[in-house]
C-alpha cells in the first residue's frame, strides 16, 4: 500500500474520482454480494490481530469522547501490533498492512504527529479532508451512504489481511438516522459484508453520547455510551471504549468487551506528550520500590485528599497532575494510602 501525500492525495488510479454510473446513465449502487455465501473469518489464512479480542474479519467499535485521545492510542495499537507487541498484557499478531482512514480532519494537523510519536511516521492513511476530488455530493445522500464506504475504500489499496481504522463511521456512512436501531443494526452487516468480502478487519470509532447529570439516568457501562443507538455495540463483533478523568477517578478508563470473555477495564495515564501508559491493577509479584516523588506528594496532602487536593499539590510541586495516579498507585502498593468513594485516604495520618 502507498502512502498517500497529505498535501493532494493521489486515488487509487484503477478506480473512477467520480461516482461510477452504468450504461443508461444511473448511479450504481454498492456491488452486489455473490450468490455464493462469502468465506467466513474462521476459516481465514491470516491470524487475528489481539486473540480473543479482536479477530480478523470482524467489525470492531470504539466509543468515546471527542479529544479523549482515540486517535492516538489507535495508532500506538498499530505500532505495537507491527512489531507483535503486547497490547493490555495480550499478545498480538501482525496484519498483512495497516490503513488509517480519517473522515473527519486533514492528516497532517490532526495525526501525522501522533504517528511519529508512535515510532510509525509512514502510517499508510487516507485522510477524507485532503482529497479536493472526492465526490461530497454522495455524502450528501444518507441513501448513498454504503456507497459512499466504497468510494473510500477504493481510494486506497487494501491487500488482504489489512487492518483497517475507520475514524469516523458515523454518520457519514449509516443509511439513515444513526439514532434509529434497523438503520445501525444493517450498517453493522454491511460492514461486516465488506469485511468478508475485501478481506479485511475493521476497526470504526463512534462519538460517545454526554453523561446526564440525573442520576437514575446515568450509563452502567462504557459500552452503552457510544452516540447513537445501542445496535451499534448489540450487532458488532467487539466493542471498545474510553472516557477521561473525572473528579472521582483521575485515570482515563478503557474498556473492551470481546465477543466471547467477559468485558476488561484498564486505567490509563496520559502522559505529557499526550501518549498512554498503562497502569496495571498488580505492579509485580514483589513490592515496586517507593517513588520518591510520591513521597513527596503524600506529605503535601491532607489526611483525606479529593481531586482538588490532588491537583494543588501538583501544581505545588511542579509536576503534571496526570501523573499523580501512578504517585498514588505507588503509595497504595506501600499500604499509605487508601482509595474510596474518589477520596484517597492516608493510613496514618501525621
Amino acid at each position: 500500500m502507498k502512502r498517500q501525500s497529505t498535501g493532494s492525495p493521489q486515488p487509487n488510479a484503477t478506480k473512477p474520482i467520480e461516482t461510477a454510473q452504468n450504461p443508461t446513465g444511473q448511479t450504481s449502487p454498492p456491488a452486489a454480494p455473490s450468490s455464493s455465501p462469502p468465506s467466513s473469518a474462521a476459516s481465514s489464512p491470516f491470524p487475528d490481530p489481539i486473540p480473543g479480542v479482536i479477530k480478523f474479519g470482524t467489525v470492531t467499535l470504539f466509543g468515546g469522547e471527542a479529544r479523549v485521545g482515540k486517535s492516538p492510542l489507535l495508532l500506538d495499537w498499530c505500532a505495537r501490533l507491527r512489531d507483535e507487541r503486547t497490547i493490555f498484557g495480550r499478545q498480538t499478531h501482525a496484519p498483512t498492512a495497516f490503513c488509517y482512514i480519517a473522515t473527519d480532519r486533514g492528516w497532517a494537523d490532526s495525526y501525522q504527529h501522533w504517528a511519529d510519536l508512535v515510532g510509525f511516521p509512514d502510517m499508510p492513511h487516507y485522510a477524507l479532508a485532503d482529497d479536493p476530488t472526492f465526490p461530497l455530493s454522495t455524502l450528501g445522500n444518507e441513501k448513498q451512504a454504503f456507497h459512499s464506504l466504497n468510494l473510500v475504500l477504493d481510494r486506497v489499496e487494501l491487500a488482504p489481511g489489512t487492518f483497517v481504522l475507520l475514524d469516523a463511521v458515523s454518520p457519514l456512512f449509516v443509511a439513515g438516522d444513526p439514532n434509529r436501531a434497523r438503520n445501525v443494526a444493517i450498517a453493522v452487516h454491511y460492514y461486516r459484508r465488506v469485511c468478508r468480502q475485501r478481506q479485511i478487519t475493521l476497526l470504526a470509532t463512534v462519538h460517545h453520547a454526554k453523561q446526564l447529570n440525573d442520576d437514575s439516568k446515568q450509563y452502567k457501562r462504557l459500552i452503552d455510551r457510544m452516540s447513537g443507538s445501542g445496535a451499534f455495540a448489540g450487532y458488532s463483533d467487539c466493542q471498545l471504549s474510553m472516557v477521561g478523568p473525572t473528579t472521582d477517578e483521575p485515570a482515563h478508563l478503557f474498556e473492551w468487551n470481546p465477543p466471547h470473555a467477559a468485558p476488561e477495564q484498564f486505567r490509563l495515564q496520559r502522559q505529557d506528550n499526550g501518549l498512554f501508559q498503562y497502569i496495571p491493577e498488580k505492579f509485580t509479584d514483589e513490592l515496586p520500590d517507593l517513588n520518591p516523588t510520591a513521597l513527596a506528594l503524600y506529605e503535601l496532602l491532607p489526611a483525606e485528599a479529593k481531586r482538588s487536593d490532588i491537583i494543588d499539590a501538583c501544581r505545588v510541586m511542579g509536576i503534571n497532575p496526570n501523573y499523580s495516579y501512578i504517585l498514588l498507585k505507588n503509595l497504595q502498593a506501600h499500604g499509605l494510602i487508601d482509595h474510596a468513594h474518589g477520596v484517597w485516604k492516608k493510613r496514618n495520618p501525621s
